[in-house]
């Protein structure tokens, strides 16, 4: 598929939607895409990864967005809403810091539902967010402490 793209001159891509992380070549993929001048624009994924996974894709020649969708930083919303299992919030925290460690921009992508978009769950993840050094901004932040 790679190699169909170059040789029509098709130079640009994006992988999201299905969990890149869950195959097992997934390093390779990237690297090909990297080597063909095909780097994507971003990489999305919701699943959490590891030190090592994080080290491998900086090792591709990847240096562009990570996005991660984090909806709450509550377990049991995050379970009632996309079916996650207790620690997953410490996974993602986790994948997170591993991700800016090797000096990946991270966008934080978030769905809003009846289920997570109480003030008291917004602050929750802004107070997160906030303090994340390589977040990408796509829209200025400003305090919140009058809504407090």
């Amino acid at each position: 598929m790679i190699q169909f793209k170059v040789c029509f001159g098709l130079f640009r891509s994006n992988l999201i939607g299905e969990e890149l992380f869950c195959l097992p070549d997934w390093n390779v993929i990237i690297k090909k895409l990297v080597d063909y001048h095909m780097t994507p624009t971003y990489i999305s994924t919701k699943c959490p990864i590891s030190r090592n996974m994080v080290k491998k894709l900086y090792e591709t020649g990847y240096d562009d967005v990570v996005q991660i969708s984090l909806d709450s930083m509550r377990d049991d919303v995050l379970g009632n809403i996309i079916g996650t299992k207790t620690g997953y919030v410490e996974k993602i925290k986790k994948t997170i810091s591993y991700l800016q460690e090797y000096g990946f921009q991270i966008q934080i992508d978030t769905i809003l539902t009846n289920l997570n978009s109480s003030s008291e769950e917004l602050m929750e993840l802004y107070d997160y967010i906030k303090d994340i050094t390589t977040v990408q901004r796509n829209f200025p932040i400003r305090s919140t402490d009058h809504y407090r």
